[in-house]
């Protein structure tokens, strides 16, 4: 994959290890298919009578065995690619007949993290390692659970979820959207589950502020498509891809990662993206 000449130079290899990240999430995603599949639900009803996530109003139960087994391969994976990582790895590896990977998969699966602090201690690794590992873990599971809903939101005018930020499958929040090229709409991106769902374009996804002038969006000088739209009611940001710009699509994985320069924007303009929400 080509990746694109950013107006900010990026950390050497930062790009090109998430980008072997997601292949390597894909290929899994493919593996586990044979084996692994959720009930399907009639999502809309679920999310208009619950007003909460999928994954919050049903249980999912991730297979352990085949998540230890992911697991192993990550560790694997991240030992080749994170050299800097190997004596962490190797105290998870050296400890993987002990963890709890049902507590591990439950608790994580409704974004649920304060039991790892103790774990991290226990396993002398720090706890935003050991939540990257497990949850990167998790990613291709959660991919196929959003992957039966991902048309039906895509192709519905739906802007009735009430919680435009928060994934209405996995309840991650979402840091980026884009801009469809053929009428402009507004699709909120989940780089945990890879769902999508429309929301309106000129309303703060944070405060729900709709006010003329209160919100526009910044970019960078010969960068057009990568905007951040901000929201002066509640110092909000969402950063943007405008396919309309180009007429083509680009991959929102990569893209939210490699457009942290416009974090940086913002966050130096007194913005925040409401990462607590």
């Amino acid at each position: 994959m080509m990746q694109r000449t950013t107006p900010v130079e990026l950390p050497p290899g930062y790009i090109v290890f998430f980008q072997n990240l997601e292949s390597w999430q894909n290929e899994q995603e493919i593996f586990l298919k044979k084996t692994c599949s959720f009930p399907k639900v009639d999502l809309v009803k679920t999310l208009a009578a619950h007003k909460k996530p999928l994954v919050r109003v049903k249980k999912i139960n991730i297979p352990a065995e085949e998540y230890k087994n992911l697991l192993l391969k990550f560790l694997s994976f991240l030992k080749a690619e994170r050299p800097d990582t190997s004596k962490a790895v190797k105290n998870i590896e050296d400890h993987m007949a002990s963890l709890d990977i049902d507590t591990i998969t439950s608790q994580l699966i409704i974004n649920e993290t304060g039991f790892l602090n103790d774990l991290a201690r226990d396993l002398n690794v720090s706890s935003e390692l050991l939540l990257f590992i497990f949850d990167h873990t998790l990613r291709p599971f959660l991919r196929i659970l959003a992957a039966p809903y991902r048309e039906e939101l895509i192709a519905r005018e739906y802007n009735s979820w009430e919680f435009p930020s928060i994934c209405p499958v996995c309840g991650a929040k979402s840091n980026i959207s884009r801009l469809r090229a053929e009428d402009g709409h507004r699709f909120m991106f989940c780089d945990r589950c890879f769902m999508e769902w429309e929301t309106a374009y000129l309303r703060c996804v944070y405060c729900g502020n709709t006010e003329p002038h209160t919100i526009r969006y910044l970019n960078v000088e010969n960068d057009d498509a990568y905007q951040v739209y901000v929201c002066e009611k509640c110092k909000g940001y969402l950063k943007t891809y405008d396919e309309r710009q180009t007429g083509t699509k680009v991959d929102l994985f990569i893209t939210n990662m490699e457009t942290i320069y416009l974090d940086m924007l913002a966050q130096e303009k007194g913005y925040q993206n409401h990462e607590d929400n």
